[in-house]
Parts: structure tokens; sequence; C-alpha cells
């Protein structure tokens, strides 16, 4: 029987915080689409190839269209910021949303 429980406080972000996966089917300067929602980058978002090495943002945004990626990132209402964005390796064209 449990006598106290406690809460563990959490950052505000971690609340918010999400994963994606699907295929991407468009591409902006600073965003790309999956599921038909707006995937923003920023500075700080990290790229990944799909061996999981760092790569650079514009070599992300010259190979990606079409490709199956992951993104874990923040979700605040209809925006979606990516924290961290890989190329998946299975490429087999199912898309899941992982919340």
């Amino acid at each position: 029987i449990a006598t106290k429980i406690e809460r563990e406080d959490t950052k505000d972000d971690e609340l918010n915080e999400r994963e994606l996966e699907g295929i991407v089917t468009s591409i902006n300067s600073d965003s790309f689409t999956l599921f038909g929602r707006k995937i923003t980058t920023d500075k700080d978002t990290q790229y990944r190839d799909s061996d999981g090495k760092p790569i650079r943002a514009a070599t992300f945004f010259t190979i990606a269209f079409g490709k199956r990626v992951d993104v874990r990132g923040l979700a605040y209402g209809n925006e979606f910021l990516a924290i961290s964005v890989q190329i998946d390796e299975d490429d087999n064209g199912k898309d899941q949303f992982k919340l």
C-alpha cells in the first residue's frame, strides 16, 4: 500500500514533446511536411543520416524529399518544432504517429 505519492516536476517542453515518423511530402527552406503538417526547423535542430551520423541542414533538405524520417520535437497547438530529425533506413512507405 502506498503511503506517499510524489509528483516529479518536469520541464514544460517535455510535456509537449512528440515523435513523428513518415514520408517527407514537401520541403521549404526551413521546414518540411509530414501528414500534411508543417514541421519547422531552427538553428538548434539536429539532423542525422540513416546511419545516425550527423549531417548539415543543407544536406538534409537536399536528400529528404520522399524519404521516411523520424522526427522528435515540440508540439504547440498546430505548430511543430523539430528538435532532431533522422532519415530512416526503413523506407517502406508506412507512416506512423508516436505519441
